[in-house]
């Protein structure tokens, strides 16, 4: 038996670097940790932008037995993820604007262990 795989699909793998965009309009501190990056690897279908929290409503309608189970009824969603800053690695300059790429370090293709890297610095000066 064979399987179809449509053209149009392919695997997705995080590497040990990613590309990150500063979110904050229009610059902001190299320094600040975490910085607000939006990882488009991670999260393909959230354009860059402002950074943005967003509360809202959770209805108990969405889950097949809500009376078995406890959850809010809000749920807050964002366009940037929060990625720390690994001790003793600092930016050549002290800015970085809207847009500019931060390399992300994965450790063990888990990303939840992200970190920034300098081994692209596009920070820049006032």
């Amino acid at each position: 038996m064979s399987m179809y795989t449509p053209l149009n699909m392919e695997k997705w793998e995080l590497g040990d670097t990613e590309v990150g965009k500063y979110s904050p309009v229009p610059y902001g501190p190299s320094n600040a940790n975490p910085l607000l990056l939006n990882i488009p690897k991670l999260m393909p279908m959230i354009p860059l932008g402002k950074p943005t929290k967003v509360s809202g409503g959770l209805s108990k309608g969405c889950y097949a037995n809500p009376d078995a189970i406890s959850v809010g009824s809000t749920i807050v969603t964002q366009n940037y993820l929060s990625v720390p800053q690994q001790d003793n690695r600092s930016f050549r300059l002290p800015i970085f604007w809207h847009g500019d790429i931060v390399m992300v370090e994965i450790h063990n293709k888990n990303p939840d262990t992200r970190f920034t890297t300098t081994k692209v610095d596009n920070s820049s000066s006032p």
